[in-house]
């Protein structure tokens, strides 16, 4: 998928909520299988894929940090929710969403070796997922990743001669 004047922001959310609900298919009845490292392994690169894709991410970004830019809560925490809110009332569904978002917002705080320039520009795991303005697209992405096509980064590789943007 292009970075650039690829699918709008909107398709591109389509796409990915689409490609997690394939993931998540009768998540209640396999839940358990994510107390194996192994399988929860398979599923974390799966999402971490599709994440990075959909969203013109490099390879070079982290997990948490593509998560958190994506507006896309950890597959471990969603899986945890589809178990709990199954045949539930959509109240129940509601709160649960709430607490899913308030351990991702947890794991967020508490995660200090990787996707710390992205922590910084977002604090609130929440507020972002929740925000009712402005897309993410590719140039928005590099910004808030870091790394990316801007002159610093660039530099750190001798691919241009000066770090000024």
């Amino acid at each position: 998928m292009p970075n650039i004047n690829g699918p709008s922001a909107g398709k591109r959310k389509l796409l990915s909520a689409v490609t997690h609900s394939i993931i998540l298919y009768a998540a209640p009845i396999w839940h358990n299988v994510t107390r194996y490292k192994n399988y929860e392994n398979m599923l974390k690169k799966a999402q971490r894929k599709v994440v990075t894709r959909i969203y013109g991410t490099y390879r070079t970004i982290s997990t948490v940090a593509a998560l958190a830019i994506s507006g896309t809560p950890p597959i471990r925490l969603q899986i945890e929710e589809r178990a709990r809110t199954y045949s539930k009332d959509e109240d129940t569904k509601r709160q649960e969403k709430e607490e899913t978002i308030r351990k991702w917002q947890r794991e967020w705080e508490d995660t200090v070796e990787v996707g710390q320039w992205t922590k910084r520009l977002i604090r609130n795991v929440a507020t972002w997922t929740n925000r009712k303005h402005g897309n993410v697209g590719h140039y928005l992405t590099q910004m808030l990743s870091g790394p990316g096509c801007f002159a610093a980064y660039i530099h750190k590789f001798a691919l241009i001669g000066s770090d000024i943007c």
